[in-house]
């Protein structure tokens, strides 16, 4: 059982609906622990208690001979509506409002925007800022189609705020108190639409934070340029949207990077070790993860590369954790996953361990892990080996 006062305030609406309550009087007997309440305190939210267990619905009994005919809400439908088909339609809704407010062309570029603002933070943060490495595998499409979708709305609400400050703009159309006065309000107004909308999509409150002073941090930036664009006869909603996107592409892209560099680093630090275990168990667990992470996981190639490599000066702004790998660690680390991932004994050794141990969906995942890319991590420590000794060469002269 829970009070409806400890239920978190942003779920507590839904969880009233499907739960059920208790009887006031059962409840205040729970609150009071069996000694009762005066009849004006009943109503009060500590005596409201709600069962965890969620309620049922009725099912009908039955005969056989009725007709099968279940309703399909819209909530339902479109959960399971084709992926590809739901971003076309959230894509389409976003058109209508900006292409009424200034035509094609500057929609196309105002979407154009945001969609390369979306695909350089995901390829950037998976791949890091090597175009060579990129991949159109990283970019998330569907909230590339829910960020078109909501700033398709933003057109109008940034034109009426540009239209209303014209009007009421004590400087010179001219002056540079103007232009600054003008994005400033630009900014705000964008800034607040974006928490807004991330609000409504239920994104952690740092992330909005973040997004509406990136609004902010665009500002002087739209300011400075704005003589170029206007010689150009770009509407300022369109250089502020330009600029807010081009913060946050930096801001997003270099701080997803950041995110996984950390994440990946921190996983591996924590199973290397595990290779030296006693229990033959904890070992080729340590072997799967770390093959794992190595061939699927974001940047776990590259920071398995710079642990090993005792490359330092990589990390030293990520303040990752106090303890750190030693030039003999790496060299031992490497000289051990050269010994334990040789192909010819782990292949066996692992396979055998993932059908003891794993169920069938399990096992057929991991099993093409083993098949794929054993030979090939192998190969790569391998020619690790030879970095890691020119680098303790070119130290020790």
């Amino acid at each position: 059982f829970i009070r409806k006062s400890d239920i978190p305030r942003k779920s507590r609406r839904h969880f009233i609906k499907s739960h059920y309550r208790l009887p006031s009087e059962a409840a205040v007997l729970i609150t009071t622990r069996g000694k009762g309440s005066d009849k004006e305190e009943d109503n009060s939210p500590e005596h409201e208690i709600f069962s965890l267990g969620k309620s049922g619905r009725f099912k009908p009994n039955l005969v056989g001979d009725e007709e099968r005919f279940e309703r399909i809400g819209f909530g339902r439908m479109w959960q399971y509506l084709n992926p590809a088909i739901k971003n076309l339609i959230r894509v389409a809704i976003g058109l209508i409002p900006s292409y009424l407010w200034f035509g094609p062309v500057y929609t196309a570029v105002w979407f154009g925007i945001t969609f390369f603002r979306n695909m350089f933070v995901d390829v950037v943060s998976a791949s890091g800022t090597r175009p060579g490495n990129w991949y159109y595998k990283d970019i998330n499409f569907d909230n590339t189609a829910q960020s078109l979708f909501w700033t398709g709305f933003s057109v109008p609400l940034l034109g009426m705020v540009k239209q209303q400050f014209d009007h009421i703009c004590p400087f010179p159309l001219e002056s540079i108190f103007f232009e600054w006065s003008k994005f400033f309000f630009l900014c705000i107004a964008n800034g607040v639409y974006i928490a807004a909308h991330n609000k409504i999509r239920q994104f952690d409150s740092r992330i909005i934070r973040g997004n509406f002073f990136r609004s902010l941090l665009a500002w002087p930036f739209a300011s400075m340029f704005a003589p170029i664009g206007n010689f150009m006869g770009v509407p300022s909603i369109v250089q502020a949207k330009f600029w807010s996107d081009m913060v946050a592409a930096i801001i997003e892209g270099t701080g997803k990077f950041r995110q996984q560099i950390v994440l990946r680093k921190r996983d591996f630090l924590e199973i290397l070790p595990m290779l030296g275990s006693e229990d033959k168990a904890v070992q080729l667990t340590a072997m799967l993860d770390i093959l794992y992470i190595w061939a699927k996981r974001q940047q776990g190639r590259a920071c398995l590369y710079r642990i090993l490599t005792d490359r330092r000066s990589d990390f030293s702004f990520l303040r990752l954790r106090k303890r750190k790998t030693t030039e003999k660690e790496s060299s031992e680390y490497v000289e051990l996953l050269i010994q334990m991932f040789e192909p010819e004994r782990a292949q066996f050794e692992l396979s055998n361990f993932i059908l003891e141990r794993y169920k069938s969906h399990e096992e057929i995942v991991l099993i093409e892990l083993v098949q794929w890319h054993l030979a090939a991590f192998h190969l790569w420590v391998r020619k690790l080996k030879k970095r890691v000794r020119s680098l303790s060469v070119s130290k020790s002269s």
